[in-house]
């Protein structure tokens, strides 16, 4: 299994993925073309890069990773004011913020966690290239322990999520520590 950069070429296999992903989850309604964008406004922007993972010539996993910048970050829509209150702090600080989010895998490879680790891994350690500093993401409840216990996120607030139908979110911060570059190495099976 491989883990790159995604081309403009592999964006709507991304779209499909995320669609079957959060189908599969009840996250989103029946889309009759089978692909869900559901933050089109950072997906053509410097600031984003996607990962994806890729698996016998087939994309099995992706995560998207934004740069704060004019166009903000995804968590702006559903924690608007937790995450200005962050930015402020950061922009004092002289620190760099980013935000994580459409990390998905194959409904039919969900359970594999290697999938998830591999694109952990890639995306924190592109990251730290990058100089962030910290970095937010949104989840549903049922995955925060998942996300505290694995990857050393805690949580900022909850609310809901305007993005998959208004499902219950909770907005989760990770700052940048030795931890950040050791996630591909934990051991997730357990």
């Amino acid at each position: 299994m491989e883990v790159r950069m995604a081309g403009s070429r592999d964006m709507e296999e991304v779209y499909r993925l995320t669609y079957r992903a959060y189908s599969d989850a009840g996250y989103c309604e029946h889309k009759p073309n089978g692909k869900l964008r559901h933050y089109p406004q950072l997906d053509e922007i410097n600031e984003t890069y996607v990962l994806i993972a890729i698996k016998d010539g087939l994309v099995v996993g992706t995560v998207s990773l934004t740069v704060d910048g004019p166009n903000m970050l995804h968590v702006d829509e559903d924690f608007p004011r937790e995450v200005h209150a962050i930015r402020c702090a950061m922009c004092r600080a002289g620190e760099k913020l980013a935000g994580c989010w459409r990390i998905v895998t194959d409904p039919a490879s969900r359970y594999q966690l290697k999938i998830i680790r591999l694109l952990l891994s890639e995306v924190s350690s592109l990251a730290y290239e990058l100089g962030v500093d910290s970095v937010l993401a949104t989840f549903h409840p049922k995955h925060e322990r998942f996300y505290q216990r694995i990857v050393g996120f805690h949580t900022i607030a909850r609310g809901e999520s305007r993005s998959v139908g208004g499902q219950g979110a909770v907005l989760m911060r990770i700052n940048r520590s030795p931890r950040w570059l050791c996630i591909g190495e934990k051991n997730m099976e357990g």
